[in-house]
């Protein structure tokens, strides 16, 4: 997320929004966005409905997390890019650069 918050201008230049989604509470994730100096909203998926319908649900028994996934989704709705693991913002930022006009 630090990179995200580092290179927030660039993707705002492409007219790009980010979101971080996570199982945490509000107050966690306040913490953490001020650790990260992520200025961009964080949304609280406790019930872990969100992270099941991108398929970045996970975790071992009773131990839930969300895996690590960035997903571009272009103005219509339709899912462009899905990047799983560490992103590397080089690679979504000429993703999104090259994406069609709408």
């Amino acid at each position: 997320m630090k990179g995200f918050g580092r290179d927030l201008s660039q993707f705002q230049a492409l007219d790009a929004e980010i979101f971080g989604i996570s199982y945490d509470t509000p107050e966690t994730q306040h913490r953490f966005a001020v650790h990260c100096a992520a200025d961009f909203p964080f949304l609280s998926d406790s019930g872990g409905k969100v992270a099941k319908q991108f398929e970045a649900a996970g975790g071992f028994g009773p131990i839930k997390f969300a895996k690590r996934r960035t997903i571009v989704i272009d103005r219509q709705g339709i899912i462009r890019f899905i990047y799983d693991g560490m992103p590397d913002n080089r690679r979504i930022l000429a993703d999104l650069k090259n994406l069609p006009d709408s």
